[in-house]
């Protein structure tokens, strides 16, 4: 199955999206991949220092998950911008891990049909999957499971 086919089957089954604002991105994130939605005041941002990706973790169910924040590009950034105010907790297969975002907005499952790729935007390293069109605008989507790849999860979670 091709990777344009793969991305689309698999938010056909979705119960719904969030959509993440970061910068002047709009990026939508099946429902069923969110574990919690927190405020960056419960980060903990003096344990991500000496990982570059890592701006902080956040303590849920008893472990601390790292967390990142990205650009409009989708790269991660070094460091959180104060615009963010939320946490969205992601379950991949890979682990939890954060990701911060201006505004967290949660549609319902009829809201959006996803649009395969067109054929000369597919790229193997984007975390991009589809686009969907939502109040007149061209919105990206993505999973959990593509943003992982983008960043390191492995050894970035504590037991507590």
């Amino acid at each position: 199955m091709s990777m344009q086919a793969q991305g689309t089957q698999q938010f056909n089954n979705s119960t719904g999206y969030a959509m993440l604002l970061m910068d002047d991105l709009k990026l939508l994130i099946p429902q069923e991949q969110i574990e919690a939605m927190e405020s960056t005041k419960d980060i903990e941002h003096s344990e991500a220092s000496g990982q570059d990706q890592v701006v902080g973790y956040i303590r849920f169910e008893n472990r601390s998950w790292p967390v990142f924040s990205f650009s409009n590009n989708l790269t991660p950034l070094s460091s959180a911008s104060l615009d963010r105010q939320f946490c969205i907790l992601l379950h991949a297969d890979n682990g939890s891990f954060g990701v911060l975002s201006e505004q967290a907005l949660l549609l319902n499952p009829g809201a959006i049909q996803p649009q395969p790729l067109p054929e000369c935007m597919v790229m193997k390293e984007s975390p991009i999957t589809a686009l969907a069109i939502f109040a007149g605008e061209v919105i990206c989507i993505s999973s959990a499971e593509r943003l992982s790849e983008v960043v390191s999860l492995n050894g970035a979670s504590k037991s507590e």
